[in-house]
């Protein structure tokens, strides 16, 4: 396979993740199966910097409408968190020091990532107390250290920074999201309206969900609770 035929398939970002999948001093074989890991790990990390910047930004949401930010004590998973994240950038530095092992990087950054999930799974499974505890400003961390480590590999995770359109795009995201999450809270504690109107009601608010989620604008839209929250 040239170059020119794989282009014409993958973007330029996707060919270089396939080059850090392999030694730098090798033949670099082509696979359909090394593609298609290299697709997961990219939808990985686009996931995973979508799901932070979800977290971060209901956190930054509570500073505004709530009191005055409080620093949040680390508990046994926090510290468990961060133990694996200090790991993680020993190995990652010890495989750029062993004749620059980016493979070995790659699937550390990977696992990393899959303890984050863990971490953000077991807090949203618990008690409404331990979900407000977790700890967005390690995540936060996690993710800056991912981002800028990809990119000086030359891979960037979001296709833009965000800007002043971006902010405001978010905003405008933010008051649907809000104004659903209204409208079916209130639907679900009325003990007025019919069990119709109610299904009626709720149908509708998955077909907004539905909507935002289509290609066009690509954002995902997750309830929890009385909560519901979007990343894109």
């Amino acid at each position: 396979v040239t170059i020119e035929e794989y282009l014409k398939r993958f973007s330029a970002k996707q060919f270089r993740m396939f080059c850090l999948m392999h030694k730098y001093n090798k033949d670099v074989e082509y696979s359909e199966r090394a593609m298609d890991e290299v697709l997961q790990i990219e939808k990985k990390l686009k996931e995973f910097a979508a799901t932070i910047d979800s977290l971060q930004r209901e956190e930054l949401k509570g500073y505004a409408t709530n009191e005055e930010r409080q620093i949040k004590k680390w508990g046994e998973k926090e510290l468990s968190l961060w133990k694996q994240y200090e790991n993680s950038k020993t190995k990652i530095n010890a495989s750029l020091q062993n004749d620059f092992q980016t493979e070995e990087v790659v699937r550390e950054l990977v696992n990393l990532i899959y303890q984050v999930n863990l971490y953000i799974k077991v807090k949203n499974e618990g008690t409404p107390e331990q979900r407000s505890r977790l700890v967005v400003e390690l995540l936060v961390d996690v993710k800056h250290y991912v981002e800028r480590l990809m990119r000086d590999f030359g891979v960037t995770i979001k296709e833009v920074e965000a800007s002043g359109g971006d902010k405001k795009w978010e905003n405008v995201v933010d008051s649907v999201v809000n104004f659903r999450r209204d409208i079916r809270n209130s639907v679900l504690k009325s003990k007025t309206i019919s069990k119709e109107d109610k299904k009626l009601v709720l149908n509708q608010c998955d077909v907004l969900r539905d909507v935002l989620k289509s290609e066009g604008i690509g954002v995902t839209l997750e309830d929890k609770g009385s909560e519901s929250f979007w990343k894109s």
